[in-house]
């Protein structure tokens, strides 16, 4: 659908009762529609569904495609969200890079229930694909949440990235103290000439704990410095 893009499973299935759609793609029959999709998306066994899921994405692993380009090297980049398509709802996670790698997904109990479906789907892949198969998780402004945070950063291992317009929040004053304070900072502006907008990132670390050496018992330990995650 990317390729030939089309946005919507609308758009592909009017495509493809054109007589130019059934000649590209040797296509008498009508296709399925979008409205049969959405109908009986539900039913399909999730075990099966699942399982097919973790094999695309593990071939995109193997052809190298489940990785980004970054300045500082390649990553794996992670984006989880809730989704609905019909009758189904679910919080579902996506590898993006070259190509997008739909890797997982949970079904959602009712709406307003994506949090707890996103969690219980971001520990079935940790336990599947283990701990750091994910090298950055992106979440929009329902997952600004300290449960979400120790998630990804304490047991997945996993950095984490939240965009949100809310500056109210608690947690987005305590985060603008602290860059106050902070002595190591790196602020990058850049233009996003795809979607025609300018942003600034800024980054801080080193006001947690410092490189240092103690002693204790006559051992040497070494206590490692920590660093926030980067704001937009």
């Amino acid at each position: 659908m990317g390729a030939m893009g089309w946005g919507s499973l609308l758009s592909c299935d009017r495509m493809l009762r054109t007589p130019v759609g059934k000649r590209w793609f040797r296509q008498q029959t009508p296709a399925v529609s979008d409205t049969t999709m959405a109908r009986s998306l539900y039913q399909i066994q999730l075990v099966q569904l699942r399982q097919n899921l973790l094999d695309f994405y593990h071939l995109g692993v193997v052809d190298g495609r489940s990785k980004s380009q970054l300045r500082g090297g390649k990553q794996r980049i992670g984006i989880v969200d809730g989704s609905g398509l019909g009758r189904l709802l679910a919080s579902c996670f996506e590898i993006v890079g070259p190509v997008s790698l739909m890797v997982g997904l949970e079904p959602m109990e009712k709406r307003g229930k994506e949090l707890p479906a996103g969690y219980a789907l971001l520990r079935q892949l940790k336990a599947k694909l283990g701990t750091g198969f994910v090298d950055l998780i992106l979440g929009d402004g329902l997952y600004l949440n300290i449960p979400f945070f120790n998630l990804c950063l304490g047991e997945m291992k996993s950095d984490v990235l939240v965009k949100t317009d809310e500056r109210g929040l608690r947690i987005i004053q305590d985060a603008v103290g602290l860059f106050r304070l902070a002595c190591d900072i790196v602020t990058v502006c850049e233009v996003d000439t795809m979607r025609v907008r300018s942003y600034q990132i800024t980054q801080a670390g080193g006001f947690f704990s410092r490189w240092h050496r103690h002693t204790t018992d006559g051992r040497q330990n070494r206590r490692g410095r920590h660093n926030v995650p980067a704001k937009c």
